[in-house]
């Protein structure tokens, strides 16, 4: 199977984007790396200090053709936030990755464990719908959830309440989000990226439920995978962080960028971590 890594970033993410990085070659994980950002990040992560399989493309060659100027005076009116903005970057990645799967990987995920593109990409035996049955997030995907369905034109208060497709390490299927966008264009009589942010529709919980409900599963398999840990707080992290990686087989691990930490500290117990044999290992 073949995957590539997708992580929309920006500058004041640089030095999580290269811890991630780091993860990867720790890691020996060999998958190919896009990583999107402004046109004027560009060249400080082009000199990360780990180039290997990591292509860096401006937002630019991304976004569709008259989102980018229209998105960037939203911003400046503040009607649009950046994360809003990466959002749309991970769905139109088609734009610029040559394989037909993409995972998309935060600059705030980190890898604790080898992994490959099966382990991210694959269920059964088809490409993989990342389906989290009561993941414990918090109350923000009910409302993502909603959203989402009044855009793709789904009731809301039929859907399953126990599942999101909001996560980490999530897996795209190029031919199932080509569908969707042009779903999109033909449903609202907008271009899809308007559309989405009119009606602060996301973008996993907009491609989960389309692939589920609308394209019906056709060239998916759905699974509950839990790949990667989340921690808001870091509280007892090393040992948390140690659980989460040996006792119940976590390949990667996110501390919340918004998280007020000692990024050091947290960097030591990773790195420390991985000094570490896995048991079984």
């Amino acid at each position: 199977m073949q995957v590539t890594l997708v992580t929309p970033s920006h500058r004041g993410d640089y030095e999580r984007f290269a811890f991630l990085r780091e993860s990867m070659a720790a890691c020996d994980i060999d998958l190919p790396q896009v990583a999107i950002v402004p046109a004027r990040d560009v060249p400080r992560f082009e000199a990360v200090p780990d180039r290997h399989r990591l292509t860096v493309v401006a937002e630019g060659e991304v976004l569709p053709r008259g989102a980018t100027a229209r998105l960037v005076e939203r911003l400046a009116r503040r009607d649009i936030t950046g994360w809003e903005r990466q959002q749309l970057i991970k769905l139109a990645a088609y734009r610029v990755v040559d394989d037909p799967t993409w995972v998309c990987v935060d600059s705030d995920v980190f890898f604790l464990r080898p992994v490959t593109a099966e382990t991210l990409a694959l269920g059964a035996t088809r490409p993989l719908l990342l389906e989290l049955r009561d993941f414990p997030i918090g109350p923000e995907p009910t409302a993502f959830r909603r959203a989402s369905a009044r855009l793709l034109g789904l009731d809301p208060n039929r859907l399953d309440p126990a599942l999101t497709y909001t996560a980490w390490l999530v897996p795209l299927h190029g031919s199932v989000v080509r569908e969707l966008l042009d779903f999109l264009d033909r449903r609202q009589d907008l271009p899809w990226w308007r559309a989405m942010t009119a009606g602060s529709a996301t973008e996993y919980e907009t491609y989960g439920l389309f692939a589920r409900h609308i394209h019906g599963l056709a060239a998916l398999d759905a699974a509950d995978r839990r790949t990667c840990w989340l921690f808001y707080s870091t509280a007892q992290f090393p040992d948390r962080l140690a659980r989460a990686r040996d006792r119940h087989g976590v390949s990667a691990a996110m501390v919340h960028s918004r998280l007020d930490c000692d990024w050091s500290a947290v960097q030591d117990a990773v790195r420390s971590l991985w000094r570490r044999p896995q048991p079984g290992g």
